[in-house]
């Protein structure tokens, strides 16, 4: 699903990271695919059947730079069973099962250190839930 906007940005739950002086919009990655189930053959002459059992869950990696602020808000994003995620690219419900920030070298434009972070997160697909244990 594409968004529909004349400024572009990502946002994760409720952290917008959008074009900010010289900062870039984060990359956004996404892996899907098949789940599909292969039956062996009963006979020498008889074809492998592949059984198509619908598309993947998407896995969903976003990376990019952040301030100090933002990193401690990303920090805190696997605590949450589901965010909404708003991009070009993917656009849905997502559990964010892993997090990472660490200090990127040097200092931004206005004089800040930026963060580089990255979000790992998964689809919900259908009726699917996530609970906490």
């Amino acid at each position: 699903m594409s968004l529909t906007t004349d400024r572009p940005y990502v946002r994760v739950g409720d952290i917008t990271f959008d074009l900010n002086g010289s900062r870039t919009l984060p990359e956004v990655e996404i892996d899907g695919g098949q789940r599909r189930k292969t039956k062996e053959p009963i006979g020498e002459d008889a074809p492998v059947v592949v059984q198509i059992l619908g598309p993947k869950a998407k896995e969903v990696t976003i990376t990019g730079l952040c301030s100090k602020a933002e990193a401690g808000r990303v920090d805190d994003l696997d605590q949450e069973p589901v965010v909404t995620v708003r991009s070009d690219r993917f656009s849905g419900e997502a559990n964010p099962h892993t997090t990472n920030t660490y200090q990127a070298e040097g200092i931004n434009d206005d004089g800040f250190s930026e963060y580089r972070f990255r979000i790992e997160l998964t689809e919900i697909v259908g009726g699917a839930s996530v609970q906490r244990s």
